[in-house]
């Protein structure tokens, strides 16, 4: 099994560019389960795309909405002739860790799997400058932009239809919204709360950090809080407790 990732990303912060420091030595140690490319807009590229090792550039602007879903479809355009090389398609931000092998048994224990989140939401909310702003589409379930899973099936319907997305609204619910309307009878599955880890302004200590790999053995971190420093201090110890603990097992195997 084989997995194309992007990765949401931009350079103009500065710990943003920390995360993808950790991140692509990180994912490169996984290359067995998936090929990663971090995906970013520059306005002033002289070319569509520019690949260069693992970031995909792409001539645009930088933006939440509707940034982060053009962004997304750009580069399943970019790689769509190279989809016969990947199982499915994994859409993920540069503050998650993705655990591949994890992830691998998730897919290979899932039935009919076509769409999956790391964390499964479920609108009932508005967040204007997210572009919902009424009850037009409350009740869609979607996967959050921290972990989206896709089919190949689901990857050509996209881009089939992708003149059909609502892009006024953020690009995740945008993806429900979408299934909702030209998917019949999608199923969304999705992690457990041991699998999806969630660090919220909390120190993440190694032993903080082997205690819940032990017991969960999580296929997700998610890094998320006020302080983004200390967010990407988790991430270093959370990419090198995992990338060690991935070596152990293999001198063992």
């Amino acid at each position: 099994m084989k997995i194309l990732h992007l990765v949401i990303h931009t350079e103009r912060f500065k710990l943003y560019e920390k995360m993808y420091e950790i991140l692509s030595p990180f994912y490169q140690g996984q290359k067995k389960y998936a090929d990663t490319f971090f995906i970013e807009y520059k306005k002033d590229l002289s070319q569509e795309f520019l690949l260069v090792g693992d970031r995909l550039f792409i001539k645009g602007e930088e933006s939440m909405v509707p940034g982060l879903l053009l962004k997304t479809i750009d580069a399943l355009l970019f790689f769509h002739d190279k989809m016969e090389q990947y199982d499915f398609v994994v859409r993920s931000n540069v503050s998650t860790i993705i655990d591949f092998n994890q992830l691998s048994l998730f897919i290979s224990r899932a039935k009919n799997l076509d769409y999956f989140a790391g964390k499964a939401m479920y609108l009932d909310y508005f967040v204007p400058e997210y572009g919902i702003t009424n009850r037009k589409y409350f009740g869609t379930y979607f996967a959050q932009g921290t972990l989206i899973g896709l089919s190949k099936s689901l990857i050509d319907l996209i881009l089939k239809k992708r003149h059909k997305f609502h892009y006024e609204i953020v690009d995740d619910v945008a993806i429900g919204i979408f299934l909702r309307e030209f998917w019949d009878g999608y199923n969304m599955q999705y992690f457990s709360s041991d699998e999806y880890q969630e660090l919220d302004g909390e120190a993440a200590t190694l032993d903080v950090i082997r205690t819940r790999h032990k017991m969960n053995q999580p296929i997700v971190w998610r890094n998320k809080s006020k302080n983004r420093a200390l967010d990407v201090k988790n991430m270093e110890t959370i990419a090198s407790f995992l990338l060690t603990t991935s070596s152990s097992k293999n001198s063992h195997g």
